[in-house]
């Protein structure tokens, strides 16, 4: 399997953070790279079973929203290439916080 990892520190306490980045559908806070989210169905952005729209390109799903361990994961169901599900299987994204002391 392969990964990614990717890290950045923000200058706020963890629970300011997660307050903003929890809401699957709610990526202002990505801008410029998000240039346009759509929800996709009635599921609300903080439930699991949540789906969106990325850039129009990319379809994702919140899988698991895990409030305790501050931490989101989802998967990306379909996308340009080179994560189209005819080439890619099982594309799982997470988002996980953690306090820097």
């Amino acid at each position: 399997m392969n990964q990614c990892y990717n890290s950045t520190i923000v200058n706020a306490s963890i629970e300011q953070v997660w307050k903003t980045v929890r809401d699957f559908h709610d990526l202002s806070w990505a801008d410029p790279v998000i240039t346009s989210l759509e929800v996709v169905g009635d599921i609300p952005g903080d439930t699991v079973g949540a789906k969106r729209l990325l850039n129009g390109l990319f379809h994702e799903t919140l899988t698991i929203l895990d409030t305790e361990n501050h931490s989101i994961t989802y998967v990306i169901e379909d996308g340009p290439e080179p994560i189209s599900k005819s080439t890619v299987a099982n594309y799982v994204g997470l988002l996980q916080l953690s306090a820097v002391t």
